[in-house]
């Protein structure tokens, strides 16, 4: 079972301001860009199948 990306990350900063450690000014974390990049590229790989997909009948009829 895998834990989401976005939770281990709370998870991080929990663990981070229950040591007292101080946390970033910018509250930007590697595994939340990590995890943004990944749905990025996953909405482009399924806007490109879509188009694809609509072309093909197309393709195939000539």
């Amino acid at each position: 079972m895998m834990i989401p990306l976005d939770a281990l990350a709370l998870r991080e900063r929990a663990l981070q301001a229950s040591r007292g450690e101080p946390l970033a000014a910018y509250p930007i974390n590697l595994v939340e860009v990590l995890d943004a990049s990944e749905l990025s590229f996953r909405r482009v790989v399924a806007v490109g199948w879509l188009r694809a997909c609509e072309r093909f009948p197309r393709l195939s009829g000539k």
